[in-house]
């Protein structure tokens, strides 16, 4: 199990891009099921990602999601939280898949910054969480 999660661990990290010289964001995909199961890993990622100096904020492409459970809403909401109180900005991409659609029925969408696609994020690798 320890191993399992350090590898996912490695995934993650090894996930994120230096980005453009004139793009200030950091960007990240995840796929697949976020559940009770991944959410401790990949907040530790993204709460780090959050705090690289240099940046703006990140941009999550969740468009490869195809399950998502209350822990990963939780995950997303305190992620959104952390960004604003340091500053920074939490965009999700998403094509009004199953984040969208479980932001929606929460009543949180409103308070998300969702674009359909970013220029330059499709060469990505999707995090395997499922």
């Amino acid at each position: 199990m320890v191993a399992a999660m350090a590898r996912i661990h490695r995934q993650l990290v090894a996930q994120f891009r230096q980005p453009h010289p004139a793009d200030a964001d950091r960007h990240h995909a995840w796929s697949g099921e976020i559940t009770w199961r991944e959410t401790a890993h990949l907040r530790e990622v993204l709460y780090d990602e959050l705090k690289v100096a240099g940046f703006t904020g990140v941009r999550l492409d969740v468009r490869g999601v195809r399950l998502i459970d209350q822990t990963g809403i939780a995950l997303l909401i305190g992620a959104k939280h952390r960004a604003a109180a340091a500053g920074r900005r939490l965009i999700l991409i998403d094509s009004d898949g199953p984040v969208t659609a479980a932001l929606r029925r929460a009543h949180v969408l409103p308070d998300f910054t969702i674009t359909r696609s970013v220029p330059g994020t499709e060469h990505l690798p999707a995090a395997a969480n499922g």
